[in-house]
């Protein structure tokens, strides 16, 4: 989108009268300087170069049907200037386009994340390691070293889980006994 608002080549210049124009922002310029009448040569009822130009040479399909519509030289400026900034604000808000050597580039740093992940030893996940009192639920016994060891976050995630659906589980079994039992119980 940002191509449309550089200049065009020295030999695709829109020359107006003495004027040679290369981008959008000197063709609005041009316009707001020369006269009605200057402009009507350009742009009436049976032709519009300024459309043509922008089509063919800038390559934007949308400014150059838009000025298809305008016939007065204000009209024409006012319809460039709002497109300039429109380019401008997609140009600035503008998400980057998914290519596939991007996914690729992409999916190499997810590699790269996940192998230096792999390498950090666990001990070095917490600066002070807690008290076994404290926080029993995350830690092990290594019983070849007869030393506490911290489970990784990964691991404590897990078994955390894993509780948290068991007891999921048998509340909501107990649920269902309790409430097929006050099913038999009339009122």
């Amino acid at each position: 989108m940002e191509h449309l608002l550089e200049d065009a080549t020295p030999e695709h210049e829109f020359i107006l009268g003495q004027r040679r124009i290369k981008n959008l922002h000197e063709l609005v310029s041009v316009l707001k300087e020369i006269s009605d009448i200057e402009f009507s040569y350009y742009s009436n009822d049976s032709k519009n170069d300024f459309s043509s130009w922008i089509r063919d040479i800038i390559k934007d399909e949308t400014l150059a049907e838009d000025l298809l519509d305008c016939h007065k030289r204000e009209e024409t400026i006012n319809c460039i200037e709002s497109r300039i900034e429109w380019i401008k604000y997609e140009v600035e808000n503008m998400v980057p386009e998914i290519t596939e050597d991007s996914i690729e580039k992409i999916d190499f740093k997810i590699k790269k994340e996940d192998k230096t992940q792999d390498e950090i030893p666990e001990t070095n996940l917490f600066s002070e390691i807690p008290k076994e009192s404290e926080f029993s639920g995350i830690f092990g016994k290594d019983e070849n070293k007869k030393t506490e060891t911290v489970k990784s976050p990964k691991s404590y995630m897990s078994s955390t889980i894993k509780g948290f659906l068991i007891g999921l589980l048998i509340g909501l079994f107990i649920g269902i006994m309790i409430g097929r039992s006050l099913s038999f119980i009339k009122p």
